[in-house]
């Protein structure tokens, strides 16, 4: 419904008007004002289609309000029609068109003319109401857009300073332990060298190594929880060994960055008859390493916490610490990827800013939640909660050995190790040594079957997956067919749940991941011998 307001001091004339526009324009609506600024309320209220303004009115004349419509932003594009009897010269009509009025209709109004003019101004109203909100539209369109380049701008160039930093951090993190590495490996050709030192030196590539590992660990990790190749695989799990495992490599820790200020504690809420539960170990014990060995970072005094409660249906862990703690406003960002709360920091105490982003993704495989609470200056407290699965177990009378080369002689017996890295074969025979095992050597996987084609007896064969010319799976294959008897351990780098699945399927007997724990390695070819 259109609305039109009539402004005219002769009430005479806003009764002839009204009544005509009500007969003649039913879907219409018709209001009325006998003064100047009594219409310009009005119309800053009402928002009229049309309006028709008488020019000789007491106070404001109709230039006056015309006037004033036209310049306020909220009412100038509502048309006007002047209706005058006096002032129908022309220079009347210029002043009045150029003080913005549409129209000009002479009294004693012409019923027909004044229906026309207020129809053409309506359908004129209307086109300019429909450009004026496209206008207004495309407006919006173009600043939200530009909003939108000027955030994707922001964060493409926040993205490439924070790879910026995580490319110079990785490099330090790699390069560092590289070079005692190499450097104390070169050392040790030294033939004056005392023995007290070599074993200083070992120790500090093996540490070197170690640390080195973890990087590497964590960029593949990362790739793997943002590619959805990560997995679950829950197993019974003995939350307190496993809490325990985690204090004794963190005792280690303290001891070799000589931080005798702290104290260490571990909390435990289950007895050892219920603290098994069902969940993914390596995932649990990751996200926890990595908790704790940020607090031993972060922490030059005080103590360290770190334990589990049961509530309701969660297990709920924390890690807590003395240390530097985090800004508020930080609390969040903590948890992305190559964030770190202070880069000045990051280059003091290094790292590479992915330990809380893989704990947080593995949280959340686990169908759990991590959060933090935290004063600068005063310590943090890290939480994160999983589903509490418990498994009823009957406690032995005894706990797993450790199985190592004590006591196996295997002089009798013969393994082919197929590797195509000589390094990692020489690694192999020697920690194999000890046992007398006659080793053979296949630097790939057409050499290994035809190794078993001949007469050379093959009691147990160790596959590398990865090889130049047949990979393992198919080499393994292959050797089955010509003896199903023999005992095949697939060994990897890659370690991934598919990886051993394919092993199984290939016809491997067992699986081992790289970097291969001789304790392990021993306790699996126990197996076949």
């Amino acid at each position: 419904m259109s609305k039109i307001l009539i402004i005219d001091d002769q009430i005479d004339n806003l009764i002839a008007i009204g009544a005509l526009l009500k007969n003649l324009m039913k879907d219409s609506e018709v209001l009325t004002s006998q003064s100047g600024i009594e219409g310009i309320e009005i119309t800053k209220k009402e928002l009229p289609d049309t309006i028709l303004l008488d020019i000789q009115m007491p106070n404001m004349d109709g230039f006056e309000v015309c006037k004033k419509l036209k310049s306020d932003n909220q009412t100038r594009h509502i048309p006007i029609i002047m209706v005058t009897a006096i002032y129908r010269d022309s220079e009347s009509r210029v002043k009045g068109l150029e003080l913005g009025a549409d129209a000009f209709l002479s009294k004693p109004v012409d019923g027909s003319e004044l229906i026309a003019q207020i129809n053409v101004m309506l359908r004129i109203k209307k086109a300019e109401d429909k450009l004026r909100n496209e206008k207004e539209l495309l407006q919006d369109l173009v600043e939200e857009r530009t909003r939108e380049l000027k955030e994707a701008k922001e964060k493409a160039e926040n993205s490439d300073r924070l790879k910026s930093i995580f490319l110079a951090n990785m490099s330090h993190e790699i390069r560092t332990p590289m070079n005692s590495i190499i450097g104390f490996s070169e050392i040790l050709g030294n033939p004056n060298l005392t023995e007290e030192k070599k074993k200083k030196f070992i120790g500090l590539i093996q540490m070197s190594s170690r640390q080195l590992l973890t990087v590497i660990t964590d960029i593949i990790d990362i790739s793997k929880i943002d590619s959805n190749q990560m997995k679950v695989v829950e197993v019974e799990t003995q939350l307190n060994s496993l809490l325990q495992e985690i204090y004794e490599n963190l005792l280690n820790e303290k001891n070799v960055m000589r931080k005798e200020k702290i104290d260490l504690s571990c909390l435990s809420s289950l007895e050892r008859k219920d603290d098994v539960i069902i969940t993914d170990k390596n995932h649990l014990k990751h996200i926890l390493t990595n908790l704790v060995n940020n607090a031993l970072k972060f922490t030059e005094r005080g103590y360290i916490r770190f334990g589990y409660d049961i509530q309701e249906n969660k297990i709920v862990f924390f890690v807590e610490d003395t240390g530097i703690g985090i800004k508020e406003e930080s609390k969040e960002v903590i948890f992305e990827r190559f964030m770190q709360e202070d880069y000045k920091e990051a280059c003091r105490y290094g790292g590479m800013g992915l330990g809380l982003a893989i704990s947080k993704g593995l949280v959340k495989l686990l169908k759990g939640e991590i959060w933090v609470k935290s004063k600068k200056n005063k310590g943090s407290t890290f939480y994160f909660s999983i589903p509490y699965k418990p498994v009823c177990i009957i406690p032995s009378d005894f706990d797993e050995i450790s199985i190592s080369s004590s006591g196996c002689d295997w002089s009798d017996k013969s393994i082919l190790i197929v590797e195509d890295d000589i390094i990692n074969y020489n690694y192999l025979e020697e920690i194999l040594s000890p046992t007398k095992v006659q080793c053979i050597y296949a630097r790939s996987g057409l050499d290994a079957i035809q190794i078993c084609k001949s007469d050379i007896k093959i009691d147990l064969i160790l596959m590398d997956i990865q090889l130049p010319d047949l990979d393992g799976y198919e080499t393994t294959k292959k050797i089955k067919e010509l003896n199903p008897t023999v005992s095949i351990i697939a060994q990897t780098a890659y370690a991934t749940n598919g990886d051993k699945q394919k092993s199984f399927e290939a016809g491997c007997d067992d699986y081992i991941s790289k970097p291969i724990d001789s304790q392990l390695l021993y306790s699996l070819i126990r197996k076949f011998f």
